[in-house]
């Protein structure tokens, strides 16, 4: 047997809570009804036979000729109003007045009444349909009597079967406009995720983010179809990136691979012949040499943005700031003395919170590209400063700056300037230091300041004086 769809389970749900719901009410509102009803009319033949005492009471037992009509229209005016069967009962329970002399009844609640000043009253369930008996003593002439009513309660029944006719009609209609209203609403919903999974399938197929539905319904189905759209379009956008970066990486490998195979066939070449030149071999070597050094520093390149898109944890420690920018300094102190530069630092000690090596690595970025995109011989400043409440390491060069339609797209992957050196860098470098600075949680930044040339800065989150030692989390495989 099939299971019923989104829009069955909906209707069935939404029909079977009208239908307890309604239960609930007809439990607590019929069971009770009747009790009810004939409690209350029990309750209204005590309250006439009560009031009636008084009229009793003024009737005088001497005159024997107009004692009987009296009684008689006494009684008759209790049974007009209480719609019951009134009878009058002397001590002995014998019938003085009846509105009904035939009625056979054996008056066994005039004992009682007798005895007690208050009305006794039941109900008893025999015959065609309950009977409401009440009985309570009056006096006459000094004397005790007892006023007994009987009242048949079919008019209670028949009022609760109407009612309950009533109830069961308009359980019915409710439960009709509530399987319509379900069935309208599971429709709605059933064709809203019909339309998304219909989406869903031809985007897993295709792949086309915009055949997707645009709802701009304020709720859950609606949510989830802004969600699902929202993830497509990332996807679709990852996977343009995906395609540029295999592309990108593709040729800039190619490029160093085709140059490096071509000098060392050149190389061979020369080595194959009788009198190889020396001269010319070392050459070729030296420039074989250089493109494998460019394919290392690829290399290295790409396993840095592999570890970040796999969001390896950085460890957060105490980092003596200025020191690691002095170490890192002399490590670039050969090629400062060969390319005839001056290296102006100015480290003020500084504590920050920040992983040392990937620090470390984005302090040798900025470094490495103000030595290789400005003039050998021109200057180069490297400070370390707190600024504005953060750690501050800055690097500027003399060079010719970044140009104004490169500034946007200079910390891109594979972006180079329009005037990069082809030998130089393969643009992942300020990627690299971006990302890495931002895990860190600071930023790396081109600062426009109106010098001449480029200014670059990393900024980091100081230690809080007073604050406990922060622990290691993880550290960069």
């Amino acid at each position: 047997m099939p299971h019923p769809g989104l829009r069955g389970r909906v209707a069935i749900s939404l029909v079977l809570t009208a239908a307890a719901a309604l239960a609930v009410a007809a439990i607590a509102l019929l069971s009770p009804l009747e009790h009810r009803l004939r409690t209350q009319e029990v309750r209204d033949l005590v309250t006439a036979a009560v009031q009636s005492r008084p009229s009793f009471s003024d009737v005088e037992l001497s005159d024997s000729q107009r004692l009987i009509p009296r009684l008689r229209r006494r009684v008759r005016r209790i049974a007009t109003v209480t719609g019951a069967r009134v009878t009058l009962l002397d001590r002995e329970r014998r019938v003085i007045v009846s509105t009904d002399p035939d009625a056979r009844d054996r008056y066994r609640d005039a004992a009682r009444a007798l005895k007690v000043d208050r009305a006794v009253r039941r109900i008893v369930r025999g015959g065609s349909a309950p009977q409401a008996r009440v009985a309570v003593r009056v006096s006459i002439g000094g004397r005790r009597y007892v006023l007994a009513l009987r009242k048949p309660l079919d008019e209670q029944r028949a009022a609760v079967v109407q009612v309950r006719r009533a109830f069961l009609t308009a359980a019915l209609a409710a439960l009709a406009v509530a399987l319509l209203v379900a069935g309208a609403f599971a429709a709605k919903v059933g064709r809203r995720l019909r339309a998304l999974r219909a989406a869903v399938v031809r985007f897993r197929i295709a792949g086309r983010a915009d055949e997707l539905p645009h709802d701009h319904a304020s709720d859950e189905v609606g949510d989830l179809s802004r969600a699902f759209a929202e993830m497509a379009e990332r996807l679709r956008r990852e996977e343009e990136v995906r395609r540029e970066f295999v592309s990108t990486a593709s040729h800039e490998l190619r490029t160093p691979l085709m140059t490096l195979q071509g000098r060392l066939e050149l190389l061979a070449d020369e080595l194959a012949r009788p009198a190889p030149d020396v001269v010319d071999g070392r050459r070729q070597l030296t420039d074989a040499r250089e493109q494998a050094n460019r394919l290392a520093r690829l290399a290295a390149d790409l396993l840095d943005l592999s570890r970040l898109d796999a969001d390896v944890d950085l460890r957060r420690e105490e980092v003596d700031l200025a020191e690691l920018v002095r170490a890192v300094a002399s490590e670039f102190s050969a090629r400062v003395r060969e390319q005839r530069r001056e290296l102006h630092t100015e480290l003020a000690p500084l504590r920050v919170v920040a992983d040392p090596t990937a620090c470390a690595r984005v302090v040798r970025v900025l470094l490495d590209n103000a030595l290789r995109y400005s003039q050998p011989g021109s200057p180069i400043s490297l400070w370390v400063k707190q600024d504005h409440g953060q750690g501050c390491v800055g690097v500027h060069d003399e060079g010719p700056g970044i140009p104004a339609a490169d500034q946007l797209r200079i910390f891109d992957r594979f972006a180079r300037g329009a005037g990069a050196n082809p030998a130089g860098g393969f643009g992942l470098g300020l990627a690299i230091a971006r990302e890495l600075g931002e895990r860190m949680g600071g930023s790396v930044d081109l600062v426009q300041n109106g010098r001449p040339g480029a200014t670059f800065t990393l900024r980091l989150p100081v230690v809080t004086p007073g604050a406990n030692a922060i622990q290691t989390e993880a550290s960069p495989a």
